[in-house]
């Protein structure tokens, strides 16, 4: 299990801070939301995943699915497709810096 620490954003509402596993780094998410991620996946750790290209994401074993899914994604309620960092810090996951690009119909 990660660990973690409990603390504010500027608004006042509680954050958490999560350690990454085998990572000096930290991701950062509303409580609320960081207790959704946990109840769909237990104590799995998490962990800073590198897609080889560059991009960088923060994963978690998921139970239910048998594999590493992106934390971002259980955070939006989604199961597949793009998800930007709108300040490009990947360890920001608080869902306000959580976009999904609209794809473009030509």
């Amino acid at each position: 299990m990660n660990q973690i620490e409990l603390t504010e954003d500027a608004r006042g509402l509680p954050l958490v801070r999560v350690q990454l596993a085998k990572a000096q780094a930290h991701a950062v998410l509303h409580l609320h939301d960081y207790e959704r991620v946990q109840a769909l996946t237990g104590n799995a750790s998490w962990f800073l995943n590198s897609s080889g290209n560059g991009h960088r994401y923060v994963r978690v074993w998921h139970p239910a699915t048998a594999r590493n899914v992106m934390v971002a994604r259980l955070i939006l309620g989604i199961e597949q497709g793009a998800i930007r960092h709108q300040d490009g810090d990947p360890l920001n996951l608080r869902r306000a810096n959580l976009i999904r690009p609209l794809r473009r119909a030509f």
